[in-house]
């Protein structure tokens, strides 16, 4: 099943969520948190044993370095709920929400497709291990590779 998504004003969505989850139907919510770089992702009532892939299109100006591209992606490892025989506790989106008690697996892949209008010459991760291709001169891939 695909699930796309529409941006509606925070305050309306954040209701709507709310609706749904109450009505116990399944639910996300994709919101800028504090900061202007900083996106929340909610993901309500998902049935157990059920995989959910979430695909986000962000597109930013880069900034420079030197002579290099910097593109900054500020990751924090989600929580997926998984075994309720192992609490943990998950926090509400909003006042209305209530908390849900569940054990929490981590994950999180990162593809980047990156397109310019000037050769690339060089492709560096100083956080993460990566692949990436240079496909050619303009357009190249990464891939965030999993924790090991």
């Amino acid at each position: 099943k695909i699930v796309r998504s529409e941006c509606k004003e925070k305050e309306t969505a954040l209701n709507e969520y709310d609706d749904n989850i109450a009505s116990g139907h399944g639910s996300y919510l994709l919101n800028q948190g504090s900061a202007e770089d900083v996106f929340v992702l909610n993901v309500g009532n998902l049935p157990a044993s059920t995989e959910c892939i979430v695909v986000i299109t962000y597109m930013t100006t880069l900034t420079t370095d030197g002579d290099a591209f910097k593109f900054d992606v500020p990751i924090t490892k989600v929580r997926i709920a998984n075994d309720p025989t192992d609490p943990i506790i998950l926090p509400s989106t909003s006042t209305t929400s209530t908390t849900t008690t569940t054990q929490s697996i981590y994950g999180l892949s990162l593809n980047l497709k990156i397109e310019m209008t000037s050769a690339i010459t060089g492709i560096q991760c100083d956080s993460h291990q990566v692949i990436s291709t240079i496909k050619n001169d303009h357009s190249a891939e990464l891939t965030l590779l999993p924790d090991q």
